[in-house]
């Protein structure tokens, strides 16, 4: 017996090499719910953490209240499941819910839930894109025959008008010099770049071409735009369009996942033919420049950028594909890779955020598919968060810090769940 003891002890230390044993995972008590499973487009409000789960058979609103999952809502109205693209927007929580038969906007005060009063507008169903911008709520919405947009001021949904050539849609918006920037389509059906400037939409002159993954920095909106027969990194200032020039790099195409960064704006750009051949750029002056990886074994991607510690991490890739990726830092002009430890980190970096000056992330203990696991990258070094006496299998997905708690969406095994990491206790 004391041989059997000892063995488990062994085994119990083993198993903790590498594991952070300050921090662990926790399941949530939903015993005063009808919580079986999901956890999906969390959001704040009133001090209490909503989000879309499953009682089994539908999807519902829930909430985590003093470290448990209730039922949200009271008085449901016509509303029947689901809970999309939630937003905060005067008082209340604005999202798509259903009725059975269609997807709608509804008001949601924490208890009771109302569908959004639609006259005078023409709007039937749907609720996509949401953006507030002062006292105004924007979204995409249907009317029976386009998608278009919608304006809502808290108590009157309506049409906003247009001039010629806007023909309906509405993503990818933004500000930029008190105006509301955003992809629509034309008469052609090309998507376009179209602004709202007083409740109105306008046509910006001089660019008729595609618009995507906005960001504003330094006084001037940088985006995705047509150019020739592909889509480049475009700036506008405000009168003038144009495309950025790749002086001195091997930039081709494409402009996504941009970040500022020690008053420079990165992004991931394309330099070859396939959508997997990307890298990290820098727009210095309105030129496109390389970055070197110096000291590292870094080749493509940049997903997941995230300023921590004065550096910028990101995912990349040091082999042919997925399987051979890790976590990169930059800073002071070079790439370096982290150090894993003993951690048993093999590869990924995913879904990162900061939590009590620690970064947290999704990666995998194997180059594979499988084995993805939450870890905190610590004092320089990474550590893999232990699960002892909870549910909790894999998966880290859709964090967010509530109440000095990090709640994100695992995995029991068998269905994705709620789970809690409560740093410090």
């Amino acid at each position: 017996m004391y041989k059997f003891l000892i063995l488990i002890n062994i085994i119990l230390c083993l198993s903790l090499i590498g594991c952070d044993s300050g921090v662990t995972i926790q399941d949530l008590d939903a015993s005063e719910s009808d919580y079986h499973s999901g956890f999906y487009n969390p959001l704040i409000y009133k001090d209490n953490l909503f989000f879309e789960g499953s009682n089994g058979a539908k999807s519902y609103i829930y909430k985590i209240e003093d470290g448990k999952i209730h039922n949200a809502v009271k008085n449901k109205s016509s509303y029947k499941s689901n809970f999309n693209s939630p937003v905060v927007f005067d008082k209340k929580i604005i999202f798509e819910g259903n009725n059975g038969k269609n997807p709608l906007a509804y008001s949601f005060d924490g208890k009771q839930i109302t569908v959004l009063t639609t006259t005078p507008s023409d709007y039937k169903s749907g609720f996509a894109n949401p953006f507030v911008y002062r006292d105004t709520l924007y979204f995409e919405g249907y009317n029976g025959r386009t998608y278009k947009v919608y304006a809502y001021d808290g108590v009157t949904l309506k049409n906003v008008p247009y001039q010629d050539g806007y023909a309906g849609g509405f993503s990818y918006p933004a500000v930029y010099n008190g105006l509301v920037y955003f992809r629509g389509f034309n008469q052609r059906n090309s998507p376009s770049m179209f602004a709202i400037r007083d409740n109105k939409i306008i046509k910006p002159a001089g660019y008729n071409g595609d618009f995507k993954n906005p960001f504003a920095f330094d006084n001037k909106l940088y985006f995705e735009g047509s150019y020739r027969e592909t889509n480049v990194a475009f700036v506008f200032d405000g009168k003038t369009v144009s495309p950025i020039l790749s002086e001195d790099s091997d930039y081709l195409w494409g402009f996504d996942n941009a970040i500022a960064f020690n008053e420079n704006l990165y992004f991931e750009g394309n330099c070859g033919v396939f959508d997997l051949d990307t890298k990290i750029y820098r727009i210095d002056n309105n030129s496109i420049r390389n970055i070197e990886s110096r000291v590292s074994d870094y080749r493509k991607n940049f997903r997941f950028p995230i300023v921590f510690d004065k550096n910028l991490y990101f995912f990349g890739v040091y082999g042919i594909d997925w399987f051979n990726s890790r976590c990169y830092k930059y800073g002071g002009d070079k790439i370096r890779n982290i150090s894993a430890g003993s951690s048993g980190y093999a590869n990924d970096f995913a879904n990162p955020v900061i939590f009590n000056n620690n970064l947290y992330f999704q990666g995998r203990q194997t180059r594979s598919l499988s084995s993805a696991r939450v870890f905190r990258y610590h004092s320089k070094q990474v550590k893999r968060i232990p699960s002892h006496n909870s549910s909790y299998a894999d998966w880290f997905a859709e964090p967010v810090v509530h109440n000095d708690r990090l709640y994100f969406r695992g995995n029991d095994g068998e269905k994705p769940k709620v789970y809690v990491i409560k740093d410090g206790e």
